[in-house]
């Protein structure tokens, strides 16, 4: 069914196929990376400080389409872009 649908898009849609485990590939782990890494740079005390600053971060990546950018123009994921 899938291909017969990437099929259908005339060349619109392409598919990516990707080894069962590669972390470095996938976008979203250059999200939680950035994040884990600004995360690392701030004091937590409790569970609740630690959920404030994850939604903090991740709301501000949000906002910043440039830094979201970035994260598909790595080596590893530019097949994404």
């Amino acid at each position: 069914m899938v291909s017969d649908f990437v099929a259908s898009t005339e060349g619109q849609i392409t598919l990516a196929h990707l080894p069962r485990y590669s972390p470095e590939l996938n976008p979203d782990e250059q999200v939680w990376n950035h994040a884990k890494r600004r995360l690392s740079q701030e004091f937590i005390d409790s569970k609740e400080a630690m959920k404030a600053s994850v939604l903090s971060i991740m709301q501000s990546i949000q906002k910043t389409p440039e830094l979201v950018r970035s994260f598909f123009r790595l080596p590893c994921t530019c097949y994404a872009s």
